[in-house]
């Protein structure tokens, strides 16, 4: 196919040019998307199959799609909408990026509560308190999946390296 055939890529689209463009999408998929577009756009309303049925998606909701589902077969991407896709991208990135550093915080914050509790138990000696500071440490890492050595580092649990290179300056 040249690209005279091809055509640009519609700045919004009903249900049923998406049907139409993605017709090897499944309609029960493409409601699941309908739904979650409406959930995230128009969360004051409740969930109704008709609103689905009717809906058309607004430029910013169609970039999604296209960014989820790919382009369609015989359009080609306008520079204005490839622009629509990199901000999507970028905000994704943004929104993750803010996710991490959030789950980096409350790591820390638990794994200092622990420590907290563990310092306060008078029970055991001091092998004891760093072992069961290690699996404090280990755990809480785990429940936020992030590395446990990035967690000791930023906490300043790995300080002989930093103390034998501060010595050597």
């Amino acid at each position: 196919m040249n690209n005279l055939d091809l055509k640009p890529i519609p700045y919004t689209a009903s249900k049923s040019l998406i049907r139409k463009l993605y017709n090897y999408i499944s309609e029960k998929e493409l409601i699941n998307f309908f739904k979650s577009v409406i959930e995230k756009t128009n969360s004051n309303n409740s969930f109704s199959k008709r609103s689905i049925l009717c809906k058309t998606l607004t430029h910013l909701e169609f970039a999604e799609f296209v960014k989820t589902y790919g382009k369609p077969k015989g359009y080609f991407i306008t520079p204005e909408f490839e622009e629509t896709l990199q901000q999507l991208s970028k905000e994704s990135k943004e929104l993750s990026t803010k996710q991490i550093s959030f789950n980096i915080e409350m790591c820390i914050t638990e794994i200092r509560e622990g420590f907290i509790i563990l310092a306060k138990n008078q029970t055991l000696s001091k092998l004891q308190l760093e072992t069961e500071k290690q699996n404090v440490l280990q755990k809480v890492c785990f429940k936020f999946n992030l590395n446990t050595s990035y967690i000791e580092r930023i906490m300043g649990f790995k300080n002989e390296e930093n103390e034998t290179t501060s010595k050597e300056i």
